[in-house]
C-alpha cells in the first residue's frame, strides 16, 4: 500500500478475514489441549483467547477496507491519520487485544510445563507474541516481523494438533 499505509498488504488483509472463523476454533484448541493436564488454565486460555478475537477480526476488517478505499481514491495518508489518532474509543480496543496476548503467553508457558508435550511448540506459542509486538506495534520491518511471528504460530499449533492426534490414538 502507499505512504503511510505501507505496513498493510491488500492481499493479507483477504486472506486474514477469510480466516477470521478459524481465530475461535484456534483458542478453543490451544484450551483444550492445555486443560488435560491444567483445566483451570485450560478455560483462562479459551476465555482470553475468545475476548482477543474481536480485535483480531477488527484489524483484518481494517486491513481490507483500507485496501478497498485506497484502490477507490482515498488517501492513505488520511486513512492512517484517522487510525493512528489518539483517542479514548481504542480503549477497549487495546484491553480485548491484550487477551490476545494473554492467551498466546499462558497457553505457551503452560506447555513448557506439562509433562507430555512439544517443548519447542510452547516456545514458538510464546516467542509470537514478542515478535509480533516488534514488528506490528513499533513498525519496525513488519514485513519480516508478521510473517514471522505468523509462521511460529502455525508451526507451533501444527505440531500441537499433531501430538493431540498421536496422543488421541495412543489413549
Amino acid at each position: 500500500m502507499p505512504g503511510d499505509l505501507f505496513w498493510i498488504s491488500g492481499i493479507e488483509g483477504f486472506i486474514m478475514t477469510l480466516s477470521a472463523p478459524f481465530f475461535a476454533a484456534t483458542f478453543i484448541f490451544m484450551g483444550q489441549f492445555v486443560a488435560r493436564e491444567y483445566p483451570k488454565v485450560g478455560v483462562w486460555v479459551t476465555i482470553l483467547g475468545m475476548i482477543g478475537i474481536c480485535p483480531l477480526c477488527v484489524i483484518s476488517g481494517f486491513r481490507l477496507f483500507a485496501t478497498v478505499f485506497v484502490e477507490h481514491g482515498i488517501d492513505p495518508n488520511i486513512i492512517w491519520k484517522a487510525f493512528n489518532a489518539e483517542s479514548n474509543y481504542f480503549l477497549p480496543f487495546l484491553i480485548l487485544q491484550l487477551g490476545t496476548f494473554a492467551s498466546f503467553i499462558l497457553a505457551g508457558i503452560t506447555i513448557l510445563r506439562m509433562r507430555n508435550s512439544p517443548k519447542w511448540a510452547g516456545i514458538l506459542v510464546v516467542l509470537s507474541i514478542p515478535i509480533l509486538v516488534t514488528g506490528q506495534f513499533f513498525l519496525f520491518h513488519t514485513e519480516i516481523f508478521w510473517p514471522l511471528a505468523t509462521g511460529c504460530w502455525a508451526l507451533g499449533l501444527v505440531r500441537l494438533f499433531l501430538h493431540s492426534k498421536k496422543f488421541k490414538d495412543n489413549s
